[in-house]
């Protein structure tokens, strides 16, 4: 972490260890933002054991590309993963919690790929539906227990499916980068970094199987089982409750900071102790930090998050659209009722009012250099504040990073989606689950918070950082 902040702060530049690929952006007086390291993997975590190196782990690199599908661009991210001792590459998904391997790419055999339930009779099986309406994505396939490490985190024992059928994946999770895409792979399937709460996607033994051929509607899109909602505690959370701590709950901690350029190890993901440093950090010479009260919902004196807790949520009070000098440019977009906020990267595009369309596209046309509008999204804590350009209609109507939706549908738990593009604007993305214990169990407070550390330069106004 230290190497990593001198890095980016340009006091000192740390020695290039192997695997190092460190990227120069423009116009920056500091010679480099990020650092992206390749970190080892100790044996004994590969064989399931206990990783030999206590204390803080340092960050992982992750991977942003920009894939393309039917003449349409969208931002991804990577996250390096080991399932069963063999690597994989994975979409990073904080809007669920499961993790699917594309067809053909897990082996079903040997064993490193076991029995999900111990001493259950038949093949349990896993169906995840993506989306707010048909028609719904998603896969079916086996489900196994494996074990799943990122990094030099602990490895940890977790539920696994094997994708066998599946509608929509191609630029989600499976498929391979089409024309004009940018430093784009073929990944292996996706990692939710979501909660338990998403990860009720397993189905259980059946002495007859699954008709497969049933799961898919064509008006419907993917449609499980009603009998596949049963949950089990999901890859990620296990791995953060499994950091060393010196104070309870403090290691339940993580964060996801973007460099601003494309490719191998243009990204890093903190956890425990060393994310904290990064927020600290960051926060002191960064104005204008959005950080909001996780809105969990309470566990009733049981484990926390619980089987209840699904995504990474928080409240929206209203959307703005101010000038260049503060003056509104459309009436305000006033957001009631449940926790509307929910930051997924998993979903290429950040949502705002359709009715905010026409007047800002106006207005940036003839605006002089230097100068923007604002997309304004109240919040419990700091407003977001997306700064409008005329470069930045353009990366949009390139790339498929901002949805107009109408003005119904921002409303209802989780209904306003700020997806990966949010880091366009915001560097570095941090959940703090701040809980209280006892006898072991964890139970959160209003300390858990989401937090947003705005970008020293932004990238709204520069197309070169996606091509």
């Amino acid at each position: 972490l230290e190497a990593w902040s001198r890095f980016r702060s340009g006091r000192q530049p740390p020695p290039p260890p192997p695997r190092v690929r460190c990227l120069a952006m423009p116009r920056l007086q500091l010679v480099l933002v990020l650092c992206g390291l390749s970190l080892p993997v100790s044996r004994a975590a590969l064989r399931g054991g206990p990783a030999a190196r206590k204390g803080p782990r340092p960050a992982t690199a992750v991977h942003f590309e920009l894939f393309t599908i039917q003449n349409v661009s969208v931002l991804r991210v990577e996250v390096p993963t080991t399932v069963g001792g063999r690597s994989y590459k994975f979409l990073l998904d904080t809007g669920s919690a499961s993790i699917g391997i594309c067809p053909g790419q897990a082996p079903e055999k040997g064993a490193a790929f076991g029995p999900l339930v111990s001493g259950t009779r038949g093949q349990w099986a896993g169906c995840i539906m993506y989306g707010s309406s048909a028609p719904y994505h998603g896969f079916f396939g086996h489900a196994f227990g494996a074990t799943v490490q990122v990094g030099s985190l602990d490895p940890v024992r977790a539920p696994v499916i094997a994708m066998a059928a599946m509608r929509g994946e191609q630029g989600n999770a499976c498929g391979k980068p089409g024309k004009g895409s940018v430093r784009a792979e073929e990944l292996d399937g996706i990692f939710g970094f979501g909660f338990q709460g998403a990860n009720d996607v397993f189905c259980p033994p059946q002495a007859s199987g699954y008709d497969v051929s049933a799961i898919f509607n064509g008006s419907e899109g993917l449609v499980c089982p009603s009998g596949c909602n049963q949950s089990f505690a999901d890859a990620w959370q296990q791995m953060l409750r499994s950091q060393p701590a010196e104070q309870p709950g403090q290691a339940w901690q993580w964060g996801l900071a973007w460099g601003g350029r494309l490719g191998a190890d243009t990204g890093a993901l903190f956890a425990g102790a060393d994310a904290a440093a990064q927020l600290e950090d960051l926060s002191r010479e960064r104005p204008g930090v959005v950080q909001m009260e996780w809105t969990s919902r309470r566990c009733g004196g049981g484990a926390c998050p619980t089987a209840r807790d699904e995504m990474y949520s928080f409240r929206v009070h209203a959307y703005e659209l101010e000038g260049a000098d503060g003056e509104a440019l459309a009436e305000r977009v006033p957001v009631e009722g449940e926790p509307c906020g929910i930051f997924d990267s998993g979903t290429p595009f950040t949502y705002f009012p359709e009715t905010f369309v026409d007047p800002l596209a106006e207005y940036v046309e003839s605006l002089a250099p230097g100068r923007s509008a604002a997309i304004v999204v109240r919040t419990d804590g700091a407003p977001f504040v997306f700064n409008v350009t005329k470069k930045t209609v353009e990366l949009v109507e390139r790339n498929l990073f901002a949805l107009p939706v109408p003005v119904s549908s921002l409303k209802g738990r989780s209904g306003c989606f700020f997806g990966l593009p949010t880091l366009i604007w915001y560097e570095y993305f941090h959940f703090n689950f701040a809980g209280n214990s006892s006898g072991g169990v964890f139970t959160p407070s209003d300390r858990s918070t989401l937090s947003f550390v705005p970008r020293r330069e932004a990238l709204y106004d520069s197309l070169s950082a996606f091509q």
